[in-house]
């Protein structure tokens, strides 16, 4: 915590203004609001926190799927970097993968969730929502065609293929840069292709 809060400043440095910060902490407020040992820092159990992802994974377990997808507003700690600490960076991006690999858990449960009571639309905004997580996986296309294969309109039947082109051709144009960059390609029109010589 000290080399994250004074990252210019040599170990002993830090430690000593960490001390003298939480000494401060300490006199400015009635009760104490965090609890320190020389190995690590925590809010007091008497302070109230409520933490977007600990309500997060909260919700998850619980089965309140709804409410976990409220909650995920964006990436853990998206943005935020903090340069020469390489120790914070790599608790960041394991804690932020493990995060989002909770709401691709969580949304595929609603996905079938909502199949299972009939409510294809939800199921839909649902699979919409995993596949622009991931618009290269191919289990959250096949979620998302599930869905649409399983509305019904009244008076329609099932949804028709030409909606599901539509929809299939928004997220391709929604993430075809995405796509391009991860596979290092540029789509190739058909009138550019190489001549052969002969």
């Amino acid at each position: 915590m000290a080399s994250l809060l004074w990252p210019e400043a040599d170990a002993e440095a830090a430690r000593s203004r960490l001390r003298r910060t939480l000494h401060k902490i300490r006199v400015a407020f009635t009760v104490d609001v965090i609890e320190a040992d020389r190995t690590s820092l925590a809010l007091a159990p008497s302070i109230e926190a409520r933490i977007d992802a600990h309500a997060f994974e909260a919700a998850c377990v619980a089965g309140e799927l709804n409410e976990a997808l409220r909650l995920y507003a964006g990436d853990f700690l998206q943005g935020l970097s903090i340069d020469g600490c390489a120790a914070f960076e790599e608790w960041a991006f394991f804690r932020r993968e493990a995060l989002r690999s909770r709401l691709v858990q969580a949304l595929e449960r609603l996905i079938e969730r909502e199949l299972v009571v009939g409510d294809a639309r939800a199921a839909i905004a649902a699979a919409t929502r995993l596949v622009g997580l991931d618009p290269l996986s191919e289990s959250a296309q096949r979620h998302l065609i599930n869905a649409y294969l399983q509305s019904r309109r009244p008076g329609r039947g099932r949804t028709p293929v030409r909606d599901l082109w539509h929809d299939a051709q928004s997220l391709r144009q929604r993430h075809e840069g995405k796509v391009a960059a991860h596979l290092g390609m540029v789509e190739r029109h058909p009138e550019e292709e190489p001549q052969r010589s002969d």
